[in-house]
Formats: structure tokens, C-alpha cells, sequence
């Protein structure tokens, strides 16, 4: 028994396969959400073909920035996670507790929803 709280038995070797597989399904399936969010908004914005100075031009502006806004929260999304995973898999070292890289982890999620939250149009009203 550990007087720090639940830590890793130190005479067991773990393999840092398992921790880059779940690294690189993480962004994958962000890269795959981006894509099934954009692919629409090109399409519409394309089928529009409005002139940026009429009634419909600001649609069109509309959609340019909804495409901006997702591929800078994508970012910081895709940064937290591979960040957080270089930090709990190399950085952190074995001995420490366990809840010191869940933390990190919710600190990622935390991260991600306020990202997430960033990119809605209307995110001021949504946080305050």
C-alpha cells in the first residue's frame, strides 16, 4: 500500500503500444469528425455562388466563417490531445498517482469542450 494514493506497481513493465494506438485513433477519428462537418459547408457554400456584397453575400461570409471557426477549434483540439499524450506517456513518470494523468486528461476534455464552445457562432451567449 502506497501512503500517496493508488500508484502503478513499479515491477510491472508496461508497453507504450496500446497508449500510442489510443494517441492516434483520438486524432484520427477528429480529423474524420472535421471532415464530415466541413464537407457540407464547402458544398453549400459552393452551390450558392453568391457575390459577397448582396443579401446573400453574407451567408456566404457566414459559411467562411463557421469553415475558420471549426479548423481552429480541430486545432486545439487535435494540440490538447497529442500534447496530453506525449505528456502522460514520456514525461510523467510511473511512480507518480494515478489521478495526476486522469487530471491531465480532464484538463484535455476541458479543453475541447471550451474550444468546441468557441467555435458556435453566438459563444459569447452560450459562456455568459
Amino acid at each position: 500500500m502506497s501512503d500517496i494514493g493508488c500508484v502503478s506497481d513499479l515491477s510491472i513493465h508496461f508497453d507504450k503500444i496500446p497508449i500510442y494506438a489510443a494517441g492516434v485513433m483520438m486524432v484520427t477519428s477528429q480529423v474524420w469528425i472535421f471532415c464530415l462537418l466541413i464537407y457540407p459547408l464547402r458544398r453549400m457554400e459552393t452551390q450558392i455562388k453568391a457575390p459577397i456584397t448582396g443579401p446573400s453575400g453574407k451567408l456566404s461570409k457566414q459559411f467562411r466563417r463557421a469553415n475558420i471557426l471549426a479548423t481552429i477549434s480541430m486545432a486545439i483540439c487535435t494540440f490538447s490531445d497529442t500534447f496530453t499524450l506525449i505528456l502522460v506517456s514520456s514525461v510523467v513518470p510511473i511512480s507518480m498517482p494515478l489521478c495526476f494523468p486522469l487530471t491531465v486528461y480532464d484538463f484535455t476534455l476541458m479543453v475541447n469542450i471550451f474550444s468546441l464552445m468557441l467555435s458556435l457562432e453566438d459563444f459569447r451567449k452560450t459562456v455568459l
